[in-house]
């Protein structure tokens, strides 16, 4: 499972039990989505490919850029960058 958290711009990778359902955090595999120092998002869409490979990643901002950021998921949950699109906020 996967969850966005605004206050630090990171994307959390939760391991789910099958038999119980509790999430356990897995710490070391969270994402950091800004890249520039000063850039924060105020809008982030998370959503799996079908066939579950990929994490789809929609971050708006009403200032800086809007991103659209693809990532693999490894076998253990963890995130790698596959590519990323920007476009600059037109006002």
């Amino acid at each position: 499972v996967y969850a966005s958290n605004d206050a630090t711009q990171t994307i959390s990778v939760f391991r789910v039990n099958r038999n119980t359902g509790v999430l356990t955090l897995l710490p070391l595999l969270t994402v950091t989505l800004a890249s520039r120092a000063l850039e924060r998002f105020e809008d982030v869409a998370l959503s799996v490919t079908p066939n579950g490979r990929f994490l789809i990643v929609g971050l708006g901002s009403s200032f800086i850029t809007n991103r659209v950021l693809s990532y693999r998921i490894n076998a253990d949950g963890s995130l790698t960058l596959v590519s990323q699109l920007e476009s600059p906020v037109i006002s």
